[in-house]
């Protein structure tokens, strides 16, 4: 009977400790965050490439334009 009623104890303090640390250790909301932060940085960099060689483009065919027009 005195095994039964340790092991019985040690259960209720495992248990216990398992509340205490499924609310102390919750690091999904900052994975979530960190997550959220990069893929808010590639798409910023994608628009921001996405920019550059539309500006580029359109210059390139302004010079084409305006020599074809001048000539």
């Amino acid at each position: 009977m005195g095994m039964g009623k340790k092991l019985a104890d040690a259960s209720a303090k495992i248990l216990s400790l398992e509340n205490r640390l499924s609310g102390t250790l919750k690091p999904a909301s900052l994975v979530n965050q960190v997550a959220n932060w990069h893929i808010l940085a590639i798409l910023v960099a994608g628009l921001l490439s996405l920019a550059v060689f539309l500006a580029m483009v359109a210059r390139a065919l302004f010079v084409l334009y305006g020599k074809k027009r001048t000539a």
